[in-house]
């Protein structure tokens, strides 16, 4: 559960139409196929609340056995620091993936950098684990435009951080487009952010 603050400020409100932007996003790659599971935004007592369903727990008290990139990165390779492209290249080279999921991985990747999310990190993408490699990419997870948080002087950004990184696909900006058309057009968006997803599409 992830939950804005007060709405009745800018910066709070800016957190609500994010949280709703996740959504959509979490939408339109489970309709990709590449997360799962359902979001659902619910308005209440003047703030934004984003519930998803977890895709890491079993019933009432199961888990799956998983782990962050991050993790598996600095045990074998130690090369966080680069992009999740260049992660998903060593990791097929070495059979941890398969050649499926490493282009799941790069495709999220510059979906991600296409819609301005600047968070990334290696923390923001895991694994499922087995008994026997390849280890399976989890759902994806975090997946909005973080480029347009509020900064830490309280300032709305009004410009996102769109990067076409090299060997973009063409799918990658389809869904970049699908994914602005459907946030100006939810009810769920302020018109400020409104604004700023007309001039991305």
């Amino acid at each position: 559960m992830k939950f804005s603050g007060n709405r009745e400020h800018l910066e709070e409100e800016r957190w609500a139409d994010l949280l709703a932007a996740e959504q959509i996003a979490f939408t339109l790659l489970a309709e990709e196929g590449l997360t799962s599971g359902k979001a659902t935004v619910l308005d209440a007592a003047g703030r934004r609340f984003l519930s998803i369903d977890r895709f890491d727990r079993v019933g009432l008290t199961g888990r799956r056995a998983m782990i962050s990139l991050l993790a598996l990165d600095s045990a074998f390779f130690g090369q966080a620091y680069t992009s999740w492209s260049d992660a998903a290249d060593r990791l097929e080279q070495t059979h941890w993936i398969s050649s499926e999921d490493a282009a799941r991985m790069r495709l999220l990747w510059h979906f991600g950098s296409l819609i301005g999310n600047n968070d990334m990190h290696y923390g923001n993408i895991s694994f499922l684990l087995k008994k026997e490699l390849p280890v399976v990419l989890a759902p994806s997870y975090d997946m909005l435009p973080m480029s347009l948080r509020p900064n830490i002087q309280g300032e709305l950004p009004s410009t996102i951080e769109r990067k076409i990184q090299s060997g973009c696909p063409e799918r990658a900006l389809e869904l970049e487009r699908c994914f602005w058309q459907r946030v100006s057009e939810s009810m769920l968006i302020s018109e400020n952010f409104r604004k700023i997803a007309m001039w991305q599409k």
